[in-house]
């Protein structure tokens, strides 16, 4: 297999000449496609680009250009040889060259063997064959056993990991050569996982770690996340329904139960998050993560405890760079809110206070606005938030996608509930103030109309209805059209226009191997899957139900039908849509659950303060009165009495979760006594060992016998004896 494989000696990606190999990988890949079953296959696939020359430019240009590609060509193929990899080249497109790896079997099992032992010093949970000294009797029977994300995670870390560490270092975050590196969809896996979900209700444990072994731990905790939220809005959904049925809106019962809810999930899904990590053997992965290749340390020291060299940051670098981010965090926050606040101040007077010339035109305007301003305001505030993360130079991927996430949660928090909270509280009490304002200061036409909790319902239908929608459509249904016409327009450009550089890959590339290539090139051309925009996702529309239901009962059923189309859109996302995912290991969702806690301590408070407001709505009362101010008083110390009962309600339920068994507590004592007790076994044979040989030694060497010895056995023997004659 290896005297088949490319190198850069014998192979020249520019001029497109293989004087001495054979096609070895793709024919692999074709026989994989074709159902053949093989060994070997291309892991990943790494995107090489190069400056190309201009039309204009001169022929000292275009060879400048030419050594420089070569150069960088050869240095990065250097590196993939020195941590022990393969490949094999094919042109991509314009000024891109597709790099197949492949990891062999050795190198694979030293990567795992490395990886296994840290896993066991460190603490993360290991299955039985691997404890103690069998770890490295073992690796060569599950190096065969390996899933396909066990093998991938391990052969990415070997691609992009620190070459001091014996791997290659190309994270295309850090070299600017790499493109994009990413491994290759398996449309077998891929069309069967769509059909099975598509016509079932729920995925069954089998299924689940079937996509944990494809697709790696992340992308399984997602999609088991997904369904234990679908399993669990069922029942708010049925107490909503009832609620509706009973013109339950602002009822203190249902708003009560919704923040139970509330707290009993979230407790729930902590002890389920355990339960997947030990079954899954990634309890305490954190401890072992790699570190990123853009964090740059301090300086090294060594470990007081493993005495190796390691890199070091001091917590007060680290703290110190977080803090100078929280001021420009809170700008940030205060302008989006600004903007979000003068989008909805537009709307509301075009839409249901200005009657004047042009209105049935003008009521268009606050989308254009909206459509116009927020999203690109989104994209500018988290490209702001990846600067500032990359500035505080976060160790692992962890910590990194946690600050981030704790960052652009407050634009998904500002643009999923800041326009609700200003119709509840600044809209609908001030309404007739901002009409006599509008009055008094100009001569606008205006329309005088009474609202209420009706305005307030509408805003969140819109929410968690058309705005769910909408979303589908732009996440599944917008890039597969537009994907299927970019391809169509690119075959007929092919079809019209014959360059010379493809028929130059007509000589090389093999007839049987043009649609793999195209579809190869189409993937790289895809976009990375972000499985935090998911979980952004959902986090808004829990805070939807946990904070808003009481407004509207049905938000809990809209959820719920959602979520089950949710969940069969982002695995047709994943298949279609994206890159296939890298795989990774995690024991949690990790800062999600930080923010869902967040949510449901605040839904205590909106829950309370909305009941207050609006369970007895008069529209004729005089909302600038002396009373206004008094309910308002009134409704914070609520507000507070019911947050007060709600820090109590979560730690009765909390201690009740915890004090109920679970069997992955068995499991884990069962791991800790057989390993303790292989450890005493092992520790007892030892000394056995040790003293049968001291025995040994003892009993060969001639010890003389210590004086009076034989005559105190003679007179015990004649003592006995002379018992038995007088007997």
């Amino acid at each position: 297999m290896a005297e088949d494989i490319p190198t850069q000696s014998n192979f020249d990606p520019l001029s497109r000449v293989n004087t001495t190999t054979t096609l070895s990988f793709l024919r692999y890949h074709r026989d994989q496609l074709a159902g053949k079953p093989v060994n070997y296959y291309a892991d990943y696939v790494l995107v090489f680009k190069y400056n190309t020359p201009a039309s204009k430019a001169t022929s000292e240009e275009r060879q400048k250009d030419e050594q420089q590609a070569i150069l960088s060509f050869e240095k990065l193929t250097t590196k993939l040889r020195k941590a022990g990899l393969e490949f094999e080249a094919r042109k991509g497109s314009s000024g891109k060259l597709l790099l197949f790896i492949m990891c062999p079997v050795a190198r694979v099992k030293q990567e795992l063997e490395n990886s296994r032992v840290q896993d066991w010093l460190s603490g993360v949970s290991v299955s039985p064959v691997e404890r103690g000294g069998s770890i490295a009797r073992s690796l060569s029977e599950k190096s065969a056993d390996l899933t396909d994300s066990e093998r991938l995670r391990l052969v990415h870390r070997i691609i992009v990991g620190a070459e001091e560490d014996g791997c290659a270092g190309l994270d295309p975050e850090s070299v600017d050569e790499v493109d994009a590196l990413f491994p290759i969809h398996d449309r077998k896996y891929n069309k069967k996982w769509l059909k099975k979900w598509s016509t079932s209700w729920r995925i069954k444990q089998d299924d689940l770690q079937d996509l944990r072994n494809h697709f790696g731990e992340t992308i399984a905790f997602y999609f088991e996340f997904l369904q234990y939220y679908f399993f669990s809005l069922a029942i708010p959904t049925a107490a909503g329904m009832l609620a509706y049925f009973m013109n339950g809106e602002f009822s203190i019962v249902f708003s009560a139960f919704t923040v139970g809810w509330g707290v009993v999930f979230l407790e729930l899904w902590k002890r389920r998050e355990r339960e997947l990590a030990i079954w899954w053997n990634v309890r305490n992965c954190s401890k072992v993560e790699q570190r990123r290749s853009a964090y740059v340390p301090s300086s090294t020291v060594r470990d007081s405890i493993t005495g190796e060299t390691i890199y070091y940051t001091p917590l007060w670098e680290s703290w110190g760079k977080r803090a100078a981010t929280i001021p420009v965090i809170i700008l940030g926050g205060l302008l989006f809110s600004l903007v979000v606040g003068i989008v909805f101040a537009v709307e509301v007077f075009l839409n249901e206070l200005y009657q004047g010339p042009f209105h049935e035109y003008l009521v268009l305007f606050p989308v254009i606005l909206y459509s116009a301003s927020i999203p690109y305001l989104s994209q500018v505030y988290t490209d702001l938030a990846r600067k500032l993360n990359d500035f505080e130079n976060h160790e692992t991927d962890s910590e990194y996608n946690a600050f981030l996430t704790y960052k652009v949660c407050l634009v998904n928090f500002l643009v999923g509930f800041l326009s609700i909270f200003l119709v509840a509280w600044v809209y609908i009490p001030q309404k007739e103030r901002l009409e006599q304002l509008i009055v008094s200061t100009s001569s606008i036409k205006t329309v005088h109309s009474s609202v209420g909790p009706e305005r307030l319902q509408a805003q969140l239908m819109y929410f968690v209805l058309t705005a769910q929608a909408i979303s589908f459509a732009t996440e599944v249904i917008v890039p597969i059209a537009t994907r299927y016409a970019a391809t169509k327009a690119q075959s007929i450009k092919e079809k019209v226009i014959k360059t010379s550089t493809s028929e130059e890959q007509d000589e090389f590339v093999r007839e049987d191997e043009k649609d793999f290539i195209s579809r190869i090139i189409s993937e790289s051309k895809l976009p990375q899957y972000d499985v935090y925009e998911d979980y952004a996702e959902m986090v808004t529309q829990f805070g939807y139900v946990t904070l808003f239901s009481t407004i509207w009962t049905l938000t809990p059923l809209a959820a719920f039908v959602n979520n089950w189309v949710e969940m069969r859109s982002d695995a047709a996302k994943i298949c279609i849509n994206t890159r296939r995912p890298i795989p990774s290991r995690t024991d949690t969702i990790g800062p999600w659950l930080d923010n869902l806690s967040i949510l449901t301590w605040l839904s205590s408070l909106t829950n309370t303060v909305l009941v207050y407001q609006f369970r007895h709505w008069n529209q004729q009362v005089n909302h600038d009165s002396y009373s206004y101010t008094h309910r308002v008083i009134y409704g914070i110390v609520i507000a507070v009495l019911a947050e007060h009962t709600f820090f109590l309600f979560r730690h009765f339920i909390r201690v009740v979760v915890k004090s109920v068994p679970s069997w992955v507590d068995e499991i884990v004592r069962k791991e800790e006594y057989e390993m303790k007790q292989e450890i005493l076994k092992s520790s007892q044979t030892a000394v056995n060992q040790a003293g049968a040989s001291q025995v040994a030694a003892e009993a060969n060497t001639e010890t003389p016998v210590p004086y009076g010895f034989q005559q105190a056995v003679d007179i015990g023997i004649s003592e006995i004896q002379g018992s038995f004659k007088n007997s």
